[in-house]
């Protein structure tokens, strides 16, 4: 029995390092995007997403990424708070995601950039909501 429980312990933290990675990688990503000399140094396939966006999108995008940082430290601190901290991230990245989506149509883009800029962002919050949510029925948050 306590080996299952220490290879759950070890899966859970594995998780919880790699979503804070992830998370402060867009966060390091956001703040990146909020200098325009940085932006200026950008595709301008890149460059146009980013300056046609929306206050409200970039607010999304801030809440998705800050969502994510904050509900990656509550859930290493394994405290419940961690659920609504990603259902915020999710719903930022939704946010942040679904004006992009129509912007894409007109930009000459990759598969592999909608891929990073679209379906894995979502892919990830989704996935960390459903394991916090997960978790915390377990009882590993409290």
């Amino acid at each position: 029995m306590s080996e299952t429980r220490s290879k759950t312990f070890i899966g859970f933290w594995v998780i919880a390092i790699a979503a804070l990675i992830w998370n402060l990688m867009g966060a390091a990503n956001f703040l990146f995007q909020m200098n325009p000399e940085n932006i200026a140094l950008m595709p301008d396939t890149h460059r146009a997403l980013i300056e046609d966006r929306a206050v409200w999108t970039t607010a999304g995008f801030a809440a998705g990424v800050f969502g994510g940082v904050i509900g990656a430290i509550l859930m290493m601190l394994r405290r419940i708070w961690a659920v609504p901290a990603f259902a915020l991230s999710l719903i930022g990245v939704l946010v942040a995601i679904l004006p992009t989506i129509g912007l894409i149509r007109d930009a000459s883009l990759t598969t592999a950039d909608v891929a990073l800029m679209i379906v894995m962002p979502v892919f990830v919050a989704l996935i960390l909501w459903l394991y916090a949510r997960k978790i915390a029925a377990r009882g590993w948050l409290r």
